[in-house]
């Protein structure tokens, strides 16, 4: 077994978020890993805009089988998120009633639809608490180059045009590797 764990912490409007991100492969081979932000510039429909909004990526490099795959975003304690899913989305939300934070990331179909035969849009590969969200996905087949995500949008709170920094987490993966 292998395994390799990263860990950051993002300074936001909110405070400080912890990100880590975990691969665990079955194998004894060392692998190679990298947790990175991205600032993004998102994709949003015609009058929205936010404050700021990042992407963290998990890449793993080559070829390989995945045991446990991990991917987390913490908040400070004093703060209660809930979750706003959509389409294709696993979200959630905390604000402290003048700064919001959203943090979203694909469902199980949107992970079916990169990486086809998994069958993960029936599993539960979310877990939320009123102070994290956690990707986790287990017994992965041998995938190319994998890589997940998570992306952070920030706004004032109430949002100039409602649900912009929503819209913002919603973002092709595709979209998110090349910025």
């Amino acid at each position: 077994m292998s395994e390799c764990t990263h860990s950051m912490a993002i300074d936001t409007s909110l405070g400080r978020v912890q990100v880590i991100g975990s691969v665990v492969t079955p194998g004894p081979d060392k692998i190679e890993t990298f947790l990175e932000i991205v600032k993004v510039l998102p994709h949003l429909p015609m009058g929205m805009k936010v404050r700021s909004c990042v992407a963290v990526l998990l890449k793993i490099v080559g070829s390989v089988e995945l045991q446990n795959i991990e991917l987390s975003l913490s908040v400070r304690n004093d703060l209660r998120g809930r979750a706003c899913t959509g389409e294709r989305l696993e979200a959630q939300e905390w604000s402290d009633g003048e700064h919001i934070l959203v943090v979203g990331t694909e469902d199980g179909e949107a992970l079916d639809l990169r990486y086809p035969n998994l069958q993960l849009g029936e599993k539960k590969i979310i877990d939320y608490t009123h102070h994290s969200m956690r990707l986790k996905i287990a017994d992965l087949p041998e995938l190319y180059n994998p890589s997940f995500h998570l992306v952070i949008a920030e706004n004032d709170d109430p949002e100039p045009t409602e649900t912009s920094a929503w819209f913002a987490v919603d973002q092709d993966h595709g979209f998110l590797l090349a910025q």
